[in-house]
């Protein structure tokens, strides 16, 4: 698995890389898209880096609803304060998130909880983060490997 990257790994399919980039996420009625400003978010949470994530649908994959919220609480009780419950979505597709300060265990968490990107905000703006492939890699359970998950 890769430390972190502004491109997918080439083993996802374009079309929901696309859907990656093309997806809105919000909290607190502040709506956040990649390419975009972040500003406003970044002022939610008082921080200068912060970023959506979740722990639903691992790799892009729709999971039961349960499974879901279970891990979601879960995820909850791990995250650094503070962060305030955020979502995402394009078309049907819909996610819990939370949007939380950008730390190195905000980052483990994403990783741990097995999501393929997370959304970073910056005084520069909204960047997707890829962090897993789509499928499981030899090296997916690793923090810092020393070659790419894709290589």
């Amino acid at each position: 698995m890769r430390a972190c990257s502004s491109r997918p790994c080439r083993r996802w399919p374009f079309n929901k890389a696309r859907a990656f980039r093309l997806s809105r996420y919000g909290a607190a009625g502040v709506v956040v898209r990649p390419g975009g400003g972040a500003g406003r978010a970044l002022a939610l949470l008082g921080t200068r880096r912060a970023l959506f994530l979740t722990a639903e649908n691992p790799r892009g994959r729709r999971w039961p609803a349960g499974l879901n919220r279970r891990r979601m609480a879960r995820m909850a009780t791990l995250l650094p304060r503070p962060w305030l419950p955020a979502h995402s979505g394009l078309g049907q597709w819909r996610e819990a998130m939370f949007l939380a300060p950008d730390t190195p265990r905000t980052r483990l968490l994403a990783r741990r909880f097995a999501q393929a990107a997370v959304l970073v905000l910056d005084t520069r703006g909204a960047r997707l983060h890829w962090l897993a492939c789509p499928q499981a890699c030899p090296d997916d359970h690793k923090l810092a490997p020393a070659r790419p998950c894709c290589a």
